[in-house]
């Protein structure tokens, strides 16, 4: 499932389409409040840990901590991605709380800080042996751990973004400050509905279900691991998510 790449994840992929992605992405994100139904199992993961910060990994555009934080029991956001955004580097500069680091940074080997890294539907672009290395720097770090995914390997939700032009489409109007070359490249020249229509599909294609996730931290013993997805009675439009916490 992994062999399928994404174009956000392309290094000759040119910064002006990246940034378009990310940025839809986190307006949409932000619009529908897609996950909402994390903050109370972020705050257990955070109040079990005792921490009060708050790494985020492979953050684009922002994510969605920038509209969880008000109520998440953290105390300070670093956000961090590859690619940094400049637009979101530059647009948190007078945000007292939130920090977005202005150099690349390998969500497989982020710092020995014990902050508690969080990844929003960002898990799925490593394969098997990254995401475990993944996990294996926040244990060696001894650093809470919090992964989050509203793609599922469904084909309900597959066939779906086969409709995903539309919403480009709709969402990209709606977006504010409206710039030429998101425009452009939407209406004009297609490149970003293309872009995101293939990028969604092998987004759901590669997301892994709960007991891939359990597999991926049977050598951490030494870790408190939590997979389920939320919320966990519903049939469709889920989060799957993976909580590691030191046990100690």
């Amino acid at each position: 499932m992994n062999r399928l790449f994404e174009f956000a994840d392309q290094p000759w992929l040119p910064r002006l389409f990246r940034d378009l992605l990310t940025e839809l992405l986190h307006y949409q994100l932000d619009t529908y409040r897609t996950y909402w139904p994390i903050i109370p199992k972020l705050n257990e993961a955070l109040r079990r840990s005792q921490s009060t910060e708050i790494l985020d990994l492979c953050s684009g555009s922002g994510g969605p901590l920038l509209y969880l934080r008000p109520y998440v029991r953290a105390v300070r956001f670093t956000l961090s991605d590859k690619y940094p955004n400049r637009r979101a580097l530059q647009a948190l500069h007078d945000t007292p709380d939130v920090t977005y680091l202005p150099y690349p940074m390998d969500a497989r080997a982020a710092p020995r800080l014990t902050a508690c890294r969080t990844l929003f539907t960002s898990f799925h672009h490593f394969n098997p042996s990254d995401a475990r290395r993944i996990l294996q720097s926040a244990v060696e770090a001894q650093a809470p751990i919090a992964v989050f995914e509203f793609t599922e390997r469904t084909f309900a939700n597959i066939r779906g973004m086969l409709l995903a032009p539309l919403a480009v489409w709709r969402d990209t109007w709606q977006m504010r400050p409206r710039r030429l070359s998101r425009l452009f490249w939407t209406y004009v020249a297609p490149v970003i509905p293309f872009l995101y229509t293939w990028d969604g599909i092998v987004s759901h294609w590669r997301t892994y279900r709960v007991a891939e996730l359990r597999a991926l931290t049977e050598e951490f013993t030494d870790y408190a691991w939590e997979v389920g997805t939320l919320p966990p009675e519903a049939a469709y439009d889920r989060i799957t998510y993976l909580i590691g916490i030191p046990a100690a």
